[in-house]
C-alpha cells in the first residue's frame, strides 16, 4: 500500500550566521569585486578600439560623400554651362558653384588642386577632344 506524501517538506536547517561566516562572505564579495575589475580592464581596450574604428569609418565615409557631392556639383555646372568662360573669375555662376564645391570639400581635410584647362581640337558635336 502507498503511503501519503507529507503536506509540508522539511527544509534542512542552516546554522545561525556567526561573525566568522560574515567575514568569509565579505571576503568572497571583495574577491569577486576584484575579478570584475580585472575583467573590465581586459575588455575596455577592445571596446574602445571597436568604438574608435566606428568613428574613424564614419569620418572616412563622410569624406567620401563630400567628395562625391563636390564632383556632382562640378559636373552639374559643366552640364548647365557648356560654354562657360573659366577665365572670368567674376562670373556669378562660377562664384556660386565654386563656393558650393569648397564648402563640401572643406570638411574632408584635402587640398583642392588647380585643374588645367583642356584644349579642344574641335568644337562640333562628335569631334575628338584632347585633354592635356
Amino acid at each position: 500500500m502507498l503511503r501519503p506524501l507529507p503536506t509540508t517538506i522539511a527544509r534542512p536547517r542552516r546554522p545561525a550566521p556567526t561573525r566568522a561566516t560574515a567575514r568569509r562572505r565579505q571576503a568572497n564579495r571583495r574577491r569577486f569585486r576584484g575579478q570584475s575589475l580585472v575583467e573590465f580592464a581586459l575588455v575596455l581596450p577592445v571596446m574602445l578600439i571597436v568604438i574608435m574604428f566606428g568613428v574613424d569609418f564614419g569620418r572616412a565615409f563622410l569624406g567620401w560623400v563630400n567628395l562625391q557631392n563636390a564632383s556632382r556639383l562640378g559636373a552639374n555646372y559643366a552640364s548647365l554651362h557648356p560654354d562657360a568662360n573659366w577665365g572670368s573669375a567674376g562670373d556669378p555662376d562660377r562664384i556660386k558653384y565654386t563656393a558650393l564645391i569648397n564648402n563640401d570639400v572643406g570638411t574632408t581635410n584635402c587640398p583642392l588642386t588647380a585643374v588645367t584647362m583642356p584644349t579642344f581640337s574641335g568644337t562640333t558635336i562628335g569631334s575628338n577632344t584632347t585633354v592635356v
